[in-house]
């Protein structure tokens, strides 16, 4: 009955909101709210684990995010591609769709995870030179299979326009893994090992829940012809997919031969506080792709798109101005006092997760063409920006460093795409404002690290001020 009532206030709630505004909202909120988790569990996790432990808490993560990508093979990028191609009424089409993807990805999981199980000692020794955290390795590789899965069914909510369902799965996503990452971490002490437990059970519980809300479009069915028109769109994808992990995480790992965790855990935390940024631009894209692809063919969809161009970085840059001018009180709530060394890298982190956003407002040619090879070449040129970037930056500036080698490829990968897609599909985009808007930021951040004042009270007010003059300029 309970569950019942909280449905029906949803869908209300969600009826009255203007139909791309809602999708943003509720379909945005969903996507997010793990990534919130994330977020609100990090005070805990730094309090209660060592910072050399929280440092490799977040080595094993950029690991395990590399094994997902090569898991899930972008093929829910196909599935979203291709789920519009036949009309609502050809469900057995769309069911075709869905299942293939889902028992391939299901067969295909119980490979790698036993792969991943076979090596973990010789992947723990390369990372850590020690062969210490292979159990978390194997559990933190053994909650992808159900993440996956689930995110198979959660797009096909997307593409039927069922917000509230979508929401519904991932609240009690986000829900039940918060709860059972405190019970085996504070309770039981389990540690890092504790923390991927607590993903496993929490995905296989929402992993359930989701195949029912779909269960209409999943069966004991495959299609070679669905499959392989899916696969042929997405794996291309997938070398990309792959080096944009490179340009995310990368650093992570090259981090682990040029410093120690403990100084990756002040990088990991300075990364969190930029989640604002990445839950901002994550709510846009999972709102904002739907009605991309729905509207992609529409040449007078083209000619609004300069315009959320241009709000999409005011948007994003003026949050990233109140994260940055304000990261030390952030890192107060976050983590102990030892972590505020990685209050300067806020800024270069936060521009970097919106930068990267940035393509799904522009990169028409690329996807009305379906030419996805540009998305694997733009990326790999990017990543070997960053490669090279940190390969002379962090020997001498370590962290600081990492930080400003990500942002050195995520403008090259961003740059390179806008080139590419802008010649397959010409949008009128005016620019001028773009960089202004990002130079204005990257100067009032070396202003604000620069400067600061001894009185608690005077050093806030500076800084509000600075924020305030900031967003005049920006918008005025």
């Amino acid at each position: 009955m309970f569950y019942k009532k909280i449905f029906e206030i949803l869908k209300r709630a969600v009826s009255h909101l203007p139909k791309v505004t809602g999708d943003i909202a509720i379909y945005g909120l969903g996507g997010s709210l793990m990534q919130v988790v994330g977020l609100v569990t990090i005070p805990i996790i730094t309090r209660i684990l060592s910072s050399t432990e929280v440092g490799t808490l977040d080595v094993v993560n950029a690991t395990t995010n590399f094994i997902h990508i090569l898991l899930a093979l972008h093929l829910v990028t196909g599935l979203m591609r291709f789920f519009y191609e036949v009309s609502e009424n050809s469900k057995q089409d769309r069911k075709k769709m869905v299942s293939s993807v889902f028992w391939f990805t299901l067969m295909f999981s119980i490979v790698i995870v036993g792969f991943v199980a076979l090596f973990s000692q010789k992947i723990s020794t390369m990372l850590f030179s020690s062969g210490i955290y292979s159990n978390a390795i194997i559990l933190a590789t053994a909650s992808i299979p159900f993440a996956a899965i689930k995110e198979i069914f959660a797009s096909a909510l997307r593409m039927q326009r069922k917000p509230v369902k979508y929401l519904i799965i991932n609240l009690l996503h986000a829900i039940i893994s918060f709860g059972l990452i405190l019970i085996f971490i504070l309770r039981f002490n389990q540690g890092i090992n504790g923390y991927f437990t607590a993903q496993i059970i929490s995905g296989i519980f929402v992993t359930i829940i989701s195949a029912w809300y779909c269960r209409d479009l999943l069966g004991f069915t495959f299609s070679k012809k669905w499959f392989a028109d899916i696969a042929s769109y997405s794996l291309p994808m997938l070398p990309g997919g792959l080096l944009n992990w490179g340009m995310m995480s990368i650093n992570r790992i090259l981090l682990t031969q040029y410093t120690t965790e403990t100084q990756i855990a002040y990088y990991s935390v300075a990364t969190k506080t930029s989640k604002v940024i990445e839950l901002a631009v994550s709510a846009f894209i999972m709102g904002w792709l739907p009605v991309f692809l729905a509207n992609i063919n529409s040449k007078s969809f083209h000619l609004k798109l300069d315009k959320v161009f241009r709000y999409y970085v005011y948007a994003t840059i003026s949050l990233s101005a109140f994260v940055t001018l304000f990261a030390k009180e952030f890192f107060y709530i976050l983590a102990p006092t030892e972590y505020q060394v990685g209050v300067p890298l806020v800024a270069l982190l936060c521009l970097k997760q919106a930068l990267t956003g940035s393509t799904y407002t522009y990169t028409v040619g690329i996807t009305q063409t379906k030419k996805s090879y540009f998305v694997s070449i733009s990326t790999g040129i990017g990543v070997i920006g960053t490669i090279l970037s940190s390969l002379l930056l962090l020997p001498k500036y370590g962290i600081f460093g990492a930080a400003v080698a990500d942002v050195i490829g995520i403008f090259i990968y961003t740059l390179l795409m806008l080139i590419f897609s802008n010649n397959l599909v010409r949008l009128e985009l005016n620019f001028k404002p773009i960089v202004w808007s990002i130079l204005g930021f990257l100067i009032f951040w070396i202003i604000s690290i620069n400067l600061s004042f001894g009185n608690l009270y005077l050093d806030f007010m500076f800084r509000l001020v600075l924020l305030v003059i900031f967003l005049i300029i920006l918008f005025v």
